[in-house]
């Protein structure tokens, strides 16, 4: 896994912009706002990466709905939920973070 820490963090200048867009990257079809617009730095980049996981995670877990059953299914998505909104926590307060797991498949996009 990369460390991504130096160079990812937001400038001074753009930081509130580059805070919004690594929050909503990890809403649902909103990763790809943070990882196409022309404003996106890498630090916004990583965050869409990870939340572009989740959201394949979610669509995966929702198409395997009838063949695992609803717990396996309710649990996938709780578990995607928490990543999500632990990420949203630390796109707001300004720090690189990176899921396990979730961050080492986002390396490889």
């Amino acid at each position: 896994m990369e460390d991504f820490t130096s160079d990812t963090t937001p400038s001074s200048s753009s930081n509130k912009d580059n805070k919004l867009y690594a929050m909503v990257a990890y809403i649902p079809f909103l990763c790809f706002l943070a990882l196409f617009s022309p404003q996106s730095t890498e630090y916004t980049r990583q965050h869409g990466k990870q939340g572009l996981i989740i959201f394949v995670i979610e669509i995966v877990a929702l198409l395997m709905l009838l063949p695992i059953g609803a717990f396996i299914w309710k649990t996938i998505l709780l578990a995607c939920l928490v990543c999500a909104v632990v990420g949203i926590v630390m796109a707001f307060s300004g720090k690189p973070f990176c899921i396990p797991f979730i961050g080492t498949w986002a390396d490889k996009i």
